[in-house]
């Protein structure tokens, strides 16, 4: 998400603690509230049912819930894993991050025998009530105003009537897949609070990087040379160590010219329903690429898929209650959202620019002092070239960084 979140920390099981994404307006222990509207000056307007509520829920929503809300192929995607899920008059579901409610009422319409909803943010809470009421859903669904790990699975075993839940689903995706600690929320959700083997909604996904030429992502990212006057020195404070999110630059990646430079790659496969954080190891993880176009390597792009029914990436079948011979996507890929301003809005795309490594590493051999006055030379690739993507990864798996090679830049001489 664009707007600033705050973090908690979760001991994990090897005794270590772990920092986890914590939504905006959530009520924790020791946690302070600046209202909207206070870092005004008094002449200034506030609408009154503004002026009692967290300053940064009012941002969150107006920046991206609106934009989740009315991603209408993202409800439709959930609606339909829900209906998968559930066991008319039999499932109890656990909503996790219910937000406006919506997943909790497509729950119970779709027969689940009760439905409980956890929230963090009070206010957001309330709203989700009064939606539940509006719709006729108050008496099967019941709201725990927490976050989910806060709440003991006694407390949700009691909203349940008398039941652990037997299905699970959230919604706790950022622009990068694991962005929100999906896992964090999830794994603790598995071990207290649902039955065992409980049905996860959805249960997979893909976290997808592409090696991508884009001369409006060069144009925005670096300095060009105007009327004879050489502005190259700015460059030396270009960021191609960080992951920045296309709502940050500004722009829909699906509205600019680009080139993919060889074939997406798969940075990851996710079970949510066991899967535990930190899954993907702290060790470098390399791709082998081969350049399909030739071109500057201007960026990495990375965006994600949640699929239900689908098999793994190693041909292994979805249980028959994925319904596996009918699988379906929900994705950022900005060729599938060309036409979804909406999803754009909420989760964008990951971008990393890029350099030629293997010329800043030269330059550092030679004069460790040049480098650090030498602006980033860009990676050229040709059409054939092997490639090395090498991944880094935080201790849970949730924050990327990226570094692309030639694995061989001398070429063969021509055939006589």
């Amino acid at each position: 998400v664009f707007v600033a979140a705050s973090v908690k920390k979760m001991a994990s099981e090897e005794g270590e603690e772990r920092e986890y994404y914590v939504p905006p307006g959530a009520v924790c222990n020791g946690s302070k509230v600046r209202l909207f509207g206070r870092d005004l000056e008094p002449h200034f307007s506030v609408p009154s049912r503004l002026a009692d509520k967290p300053a940064e829920l009012i941002e969150a929503v107006n920046d991206f819930h609106y934009a989740m809300m009315n991603d209408h192929p993202r409800n439709a995607f959930y609606r339909e894993c829900l209906r998968r899920a559930i066991v008319p008059g039999e499932s109890v579901v656990l909503d996790i991050g219910t937000g406006s409610g919506l997943l909790a009422m497509l729950a119970a319409r779709l027969g689940a025998r009760r439905v409980v909803a956890i929230e963090a943010s009070t206010s957001l809470a309330e709203l989700a009530k009064r939606n539940l009421a509006a719709n006729g859903l108050a008496e099967r669904v019941e709201v725990i105003t927490k976050l989910s790990t806060d709440v003991s699975r006694e407390e949700v075993v009691e909203a349940a009537g008398g039941a652990a839940p037997d299905v699970v689903v959230s919604e706790l995706f950022g622009t990068l897949l694991l962005g929100e600690s999906a896992l964090e929320y999830l794994r603790d959700a598995r071990e207290r609070l649902v039955a065992p083997g409980a049905r996860v909604v959805p249960p997979r996904g893909v976290q997808y990087a592409a090696v991508v030429e884009c001369d409006d992502v060069a144009r925005i990212t670096s300095a060009e040379a105007w009327d004879g006057f050489s502005l190259a020195e700015v460059d030396l404070l270009q960021d191609t160590a960080s992951v920045v999110f296309t709502k940050q630059y500004g722009f829909r990646f699906s509205s600019v010219p680009s080139k993919t430079l060889a074939e997406p790659a798969v940075v990851f496969e996710v079970d949510f329903a066991n899967d535990e954080p930190g899954f993907a190891g702290r060790d470098t993880s390399t791709i082998d690429l081969v350049a399909t176009e030739s071109g500057v390597a201007h960026c990495v792009l990375v965006y994600w898929e949640v699929t239900i029914g689908a098999p793994t990436l190693d041909g292994a079948p979805a249980p028959d209650w994925q319904l596996p011979d009918q699988p379906i996507c929900m994705s950022t890929d900005p060729k599938l959202t060309k036409h979804n301003f909406a999803r754009d809005m909420q989760w964008g795309q990951g971008i990393q620019l890029l350099e030629d490594v293997q010329a800043a590493h030269q330059v550092e051999l030679d004069s460790p002092l040049a480098a650090l006055t030498r602006p980033p030379t860009r990676l050229r690739l040709a059409a054939g070239d092997p490639l090395q993507l090498d991944v880094e990864f935080s201790s849970d798996s949730v924050v990327l960084q990226f570094q692309l090679r030639k694995l061989n830049t001398t070429r063969p001489p021509p055939s006589s």
